[in-house]
């Protein structure tokens, strides 16, 4: 495994390093982490200055890509369009800037990184391959960090946060702050994804069995702790990423019908002994049986009247609907915060947690439409991420985000949105080697 040290650093270092930094730091230093609202304007000066030179550089390269610069102003219009009918049709009570703010931030997160990642000579992916050392030891400080978490209470946490929110478990979430058990689940989902992807395409066999084993232990780590801090999304992200990831290898990879056939059912044998080895583990076996199980039961016997606690996702959802303001422009981009919180008590909405999930924020606020719109736009923008055609990737894209957008706040969340980005350039990495090993595999039966 090799350690790779520049001798010269240029601003290109700098834009990813910054990058490393929102999907690693902006979690614990941000505003959304109760003690730390100093931090929130120096994020804002790094987001617009990383926005800025990218869009600098990608203008001097004189390589636009047409259809990247079609879907960002098409779709920028379109936003414009939408905010301002939004406004126009709802009462201001003092939150449609803060909303705005919010949604514009994540949007320019977003496009700075396509951009980049997309830009000639920056060499993205290959700036990810190198950080192979460096994401695994952050996830496995967070690790150490929310293991000591749970049998410490109170440890890395400031003592606002135990006032804010008596519910402990919500704020065991390693590095990654106040409430941030859904940041650090969408980290370590992206950690596990990357690793599978590292030790198929960039090692030997021999260091890939290695990798292969280290992450099934790092996965079990994570699961176990999860049980403790009551982490459910994490269990749902894996499955649902692993999938993807394994789907999308097949597909892509040329070779006969029965070749593709025996490759699933190998996928399907990895995918079950790993179900079987990790349900042997009592406490993960009656957590996923109990509390999970649960869960998704309860979902199945919400109405906006009866949701409480995390049921309130589905809860609030069905009452933007049952009012009728769900199905058109929503109550209003300035009605309420994306965050919550001083809204909990408010007499005509009810919810105490208004906000947990983007998918019910947004259609409460800004409607049905909108929502839809942001979600195809935003799965379009990580489509974008590679230079090869790749079938189904969209649609997977796709489904994968409506099930993120309802169970947590990706589309207002910084670290949630780059943690994405991140993940999303792992299967355009992917689609990228296949292609090559492709295009390699012909040339050879050519010269034969």
């Amino acid at each position: 495994m090799k350690i790779y040290l520049k001798k010269r650093i240029d601003q290109n270092d700098i834009v990813f390093f910054f990058i490393l930094c929102l999907t690693m730091l902006s979690g614990y230093f941000s505003g959304a982490s109760v003690g730390f609202a100093w931090a929130s304007p120096l994020w804002n000066i790094g987001i617009i200055t990383m926005f800025f030179i990218v869009i600098f550089n990608y203008i001097l390269s004189r390589k636009i890509d047409r259809d990247i610069l079609n879907l960002l102003l098409v779709g920028g219009i379109v936003f414009i369009v939408f905010l301002v009918v939004s406004y126009m049709s709802g009462p201001d009570r003092g939150y449609a800037w803060r909303n705005v703010l919010i949604i514009v931030k994540v949007l320019i997160v977003h496009i700075s990184v396509l951009l980049f990642a997309r830009a000639p000579g920056i060499h993205f992916f290959r700036r990810m391959k190198q950080s192979f050392l460096l994401f695994n030891i952050w996830g496995i400080m967070n690790m150490i960090v929310l293991t000591i978490q749970i049998y410490v209470k109170g440890f890395m946490m400031p003592s606002s946060w135990l006032s804010m929110n008596r519910y402990y478990e919500d704020l065991c979430s390693g590095l990654y702050g106040f409430n941030g058990t859904h940041r650090l689940g969408i980290y370590m989902t992206f950690l596990f994804i990357y690793n599978q992807y590292y030790g198929e395409f960039e090692t030997g066999k021999k260091d890939r069995i290695k990798i292969y084993l280290y992450n099934v232990l790092l996965l079990g780590w994570h699961f176990i702790l999860s049980t403790q801090n009551d982490n459910m999304t994490i269990y749902m992200l894996t499955a649902i990423f692993f999938a993807a990831y394994l789907f999308l290898d097949m597909y892509w990879r040329n070779g006969s019908l029965k070749g593709k056939v025996m490759k699933w059912l190998k996928y399907a044998l990895i995918v079950g002994v790993v179900i079987v080895s990790v349900l042997c583990i009592p406490v993960v076996r009656n957590f996923v049986l109990g509390k999970v199980m649960d869960r998704i039961y309860k979902f199945g016997a919400i109405t906006s009247t009866t949701a409480h606690g995390s049921t309130e996702r589905l809860g609030i959802l069905l009452y933007s609907f049952e009012n009728g303001f769900g199905y058109k422009l929503g109550k209003g981009i300035g009605y309420f915060s994306f965050g919550g919180g001083d809204l909990g008590t408010n007499a005509d909405l009810g919810f105490l947690h208004f906000g947990i999930s983007s998918m019910s924020s947004m259609i409460y606020l800004l409607g049905l439409w909108f929502y839809l719109f942001l979600v195809f736009w935003i799965s379009k923008i990580y489509q974008r991420l590679t230079r090869e055609s790749a079938d189904l990737f969209f649609p997977v894209i796709l489904l994968i985000m409506l099930f993120i957008t309802f169970y947590t706040t990706n589309l207002t969340s910084i670290t949630m949105s780059v943690c994405l980005m991140l993940l999303f350039s792992v299967f355009a990495m992917m689609r990228e080697r296949i292609k090559t090993s492709d295009m390699d595999g012909a040339a050879r039966r050519r010269q034969l």
